[in-house]
């Protein structure tokens, strides 16, 4: 059974466009920009690692160092740790995996230059 949703107010009608239409997101008031992205990491990251968790249960870090220097870096990027502990389960995982995942990914769409990299590649296609 397919899920619908109910519009309470009717789409506005638009006559022509003149360009490609644009995306703009209407982050809901009470969460900030950074936790909308947040909260898309954690559920992409939970679909992924629960369908690969031998997977992801393999990769381990063998150099703490170098894991912590990167973390230290991109601290303003980092997602926090409660977040994914809260969706994703810690068995199917190395915590430390998960969250250098989720640090690579916040890391790549909080990355204007390479969104607009990738837009473009994907109106070409």
């Amino acid at each position: 059974m397919k899920k619908r949703f109910l519009l309470t107010k009717p789409a506005k009608k638009v006559e022509k466009l003149d360009s490609s239409p644009l995306v703009t997101i209407n982050y809901d008031s009470r969460s900030s920009p950074s936790d909308h992205f947040h909260n898309i990491i954690t559920n992409f990251l939970l679909d992924l690692i629960t369908k690969n968790s031998p997977f992801f249960n393999s990769i381990v870090f063998s150099d703490s160092y170098g894991f912590d220097e990167f973390l230290e870096k991109y601290k303003d990027q980092q997602v926090s740790s409660s977040k994914l502990i809260e969706k994703v389960n810690t068995d199917d995982y190395y915590p430390q995996t998960a969250h250098f995942l989720a640090c690579l990914l916040n890391i790549l769409l909080l990355n204007n230059e390479l969104m607009g990299i990738l837009f473009l590649d994907s109106e070409i296609c």
